[in-house]
């Protein structure tokens, strides 16, 4: 199954107004946020493997768990984007599977 090609971030899309990462805290020294295959930023408030295994956000992307694919690895092959920032040192994290 082909992925549809993602607009560059910070670009806008369709009209909508993009945050600026830094607004997302998840510790008082971290940002953390997930971004979806269709851009949007999604800040979690618990911890990645809830939120995927979550019936509704699995079968409407599609995330296949096992074994040999990880919650956060299942999360990425079909298209989301990790990202880590640490404030204190300004050391940004991208994971990605393309």
């Amino acid at each position: 199954m082909k992925r549809p090609q993602r607009p560059p971030l910070g670009s806008g899309i369709a009209g909508k107004e993009v945050p600026k990462f830094t607004e997302f805290t998840t510790t008082p020294s971290e940002s953390k946020v997930w971004i979806t295959p269709e851009n949007d930023l999604v800040p979690l408030g618990c911890w990645h493997y809830e939120y995927f295994h979550d019936p509704k956000i699995s079968q409407k992307y599609g995330v296949i768990f096992g074994e040999e694919n990880p919650t956060r690895l299942a999360a990425l092959r079909v298209g989301f984007v990790r990202v880590n920032y640490e404030r204190n040192g300004g050391k940004a994290t991208i994971e990605t599977i393309r």
